[in-house]
């Protein structure tokens, strides 16, 4: 197996597979748009719920903001989820399309 340098950084020589290194970094192109989701969902949830919990606290309304908030971060979460996943098999199918 032959085996070429991608460049050096302070002394340190990276080194792949010429016919390894362009599929494997193609793939993770291709995929990078969803990689990042679980985290977002996750993060758009803990935002409804902290915005529902300010909204107990200045309001006196507990628990009825933690769940309207939590509620409609699933939502939000499930949207941009959707969204993004579509966008990205949409995509995909243009440039299969376009390839053939």
């Amino acid at each position: 197996m032959h085996l070429c340098a991608l460049g050096e950084q302070q002394g340190v020589t990276v080194l792949a597979s010429p016919s390894r290194g362009s599929w494997w970094m193609d793939g993770l192109r291709e995929i990078a748009p969803l990689l990042g989701l679980g985290i977002q969902f996750a993060v758009l949830v803990l935002v409804g719920v902290g915005g529902g919990w300010w909204v107990d606290r200045h309001y006196h309304v507990s628990p009825w903001g933690i769940l309207i908030g939590g509620i409609i971060g699933i939502a939000v979460g499930f949207y941009h989820f959707i969204r993004t996943v579509l966008t990205y098999t949409n995509n995909r199918k243009d440039r299969r399309k376009d390839a053939s």
